[in-house]
């Protein structure tokens, strides 16, 4: 049977937070799997049809330590039963989001983490998953580059960017209306180190907006 799972939902950062051990497996679990509930229904986590982590509501994060290789996820609720393969690799970092289809359904997608971010630099890209957020600008901040700039036009929802790069130090991303300046949700300043990156994910808690700032 799987050991401890901890489940976690924070304002901003979201680091490690959950622990899977797979007593089949006596090989190193240095390899971790995030599943970010950016529906609108709670739902429960099965990894390789043995780890269970039951009631998983809106804008929650899990994060599992996996070993090395491919995994079977499989996500259940009401009227909810997905099932995606996602590959994991040593000292890297999968993730899978639920989420909320244009026609009302539920599905799941996992978005690479596979980009490097070279000594001296960080990246940074954004998922816009926030119905009730509706059509919006999404601008970052950058260490070199302290104008406000629009990380990608357009930026319909169910969007995910490519990664950003710049020096390493402060960020800010943030949201406005289409066409307008002022800002309806916003990161605040954020450091990535140098060699860091992260994914800024616009979701909905109760029917409102959050941001989490995810580390890659």
């Amino acid at each position: 049977m799987p050991a401890l799972r901890t489940l976690v939902s924070v304002a901003l950062l979201i680091s490690a937070v959950a622990c899977l051990s797979d007593t089949t497996d006596p090989g190193p679990r240095d390899a971790q799997m995030r599943v970010v509930n950016a529906s609108n229904t709670i739902v429960s986590i099965l990894v390789d049809n043995t780890s269970t982590l039951q009631d998983v509501e809106q804008s929650n994060v899990a994060a599992f330590f996996l070993a090395p290789g491919s995994h079977h996820l499989n996500i259940q609720g009401s009227g909810v039963n997905l099932v995606v393969d996602l590959t994991a690799t040593s000292q890297g970092v999968v993730t899978a989001f639920v989420f909320n289809a244009a026609d009302g359904t539920v599905g799941v997608t996992a978005i690479d983490t596979g980009a490097i971010a070279p000594a001296g630099k960080s990246k940074v890209r954004v998922a816009l998953l926030s119905q009730a957020m509706g059509a919006v600008d999404i601008y970052r901040i950058q260490p070199d580059f302290r104008t406000p700039t629009k990380i990608q036009t357009p930026f319909p929802y169910l969007t995910t960017s490519p990664f950003v790069q710049s020096d390493s130090g402060s960020w800010e991303v943030y949201a406005t209306p289409v066409g307008g300046t002022t800002k309806l949700i916003t990161t605040g300043a954020f450091n990535v180190e140098s060699g860091g990156r992260r994914t800024v994910v616009f979701m909905d808690s109760l029917g409102k907006p959050v941001v989490r700032i995810m580390p890659e």
